[in-house]
């Protein structure tokens, strides 16, 4: 930086600071296909140095979806921040799991998304918070921050999303799940040949892949131990499957 650009009043400065409102306002969708289809996709995220834990600058978070609009927003925060302005690798959803986590953080600001700058605020990733969370929680099981075991019992209680059609329940309000069940499943072949039902964290999801399909709840717990098997988000890259045989569950 130039003695002009001193005087002018132009000094790099790492503090944060609150930009104007409308910069933290939406403007896209969280709850939108084209969104939450990318929590698998790794992207980069600006932070203020290389050995920095916080990934927040000026109550917002900034994220790059293309190595363009990373060097781009790289040369415009280290002329505004200073030259420790760095960027690493991360998963896009791990990213705004963190953020809702962050009281004071207001957005996230997305560059190579589209043509343009984009944001979603806080808010409205608040309306797709379990989402969020659910894939969050795949990706340490297949890290290996925690095992299939105590991910099922986390979650055994949720409701999943099936592709076709449930049995009705009875009088008790039980369900009696037979091979002509008409849900998609998945064919294991080999020595360990099985039949897993494929469920989903969230209708979303499920609606990824099957947009014509209208998706149908099920506890987790009650689908697994009505089939033996089932395979979570079979999509994502971190896709679980609960075989209650081999995870020693009986509920």
């Amino acid at each position: 930086m130039g003695l002009f650009d001193a005087i002018m009043g132009d000094r790099p400065s790492m503090s944060d600071k609150n930009l104007p409102d409308s910069d933290y306002k939406s403007t896209i969708s969280a709850d939108d296909p084209k969104f939450y289809s990318k929590f698998d996709k790794n992207v980069s995220v600006i932070i203020k140095n290389e050995s920095s834990q916080d990934h927040y600058i000026d109550h917002g978070v900034y994220i790059c979806f293309s190595g363009k609009s990373c060097a781009e927003v790289l040369k415009d925060l280290q002329h505004k921040k200073g030259a420790s302005i760095s960027a690493k690798m991360m998963r896009f959803g791990t990213i705004l799991n963190e953020v809702l986590a962050k009281p004071d953080c207001r957005s996230v600001f997305l560059y190579g998304y589209t043509s343009t700058r984009e944001a979603v605020s806080r808010t409205d990733l608040e309306g797709i918070k379990e989402l969020i969370q659910g894939y969050e929680l795949l990706r340490k099981r297949a890290v290996g921050e925690m095992n299939s075991a105590v991910l099922y019992d986390m979650l055994k209680k949720n409701f999943v999303y099936v592709i076709g059609e449930l049995p009705r329940t009875d009088e008790n309000g039980n369900r009696h799940f037979d091979k002509s069940v008409n849900i998609k499943k998945f064919i294991f072949t080999g020595s360990d040949a099985r039949v897993s039902a494929m469920c989903y964290l969230d209708k979303r999801t499920a609606k990824l892949t099957y947009p014509n399909e209208v998706p149908s709840a099920i506890r987790l717990v009650e689908l697994a131990t009505s089939v033996g098997s089932v395979i979570l988000e079979p999509e994502s890259s971190n896709w679980v499957e609960f075989d209650l045989a081999h995870l020693g569950k009986k509920n």
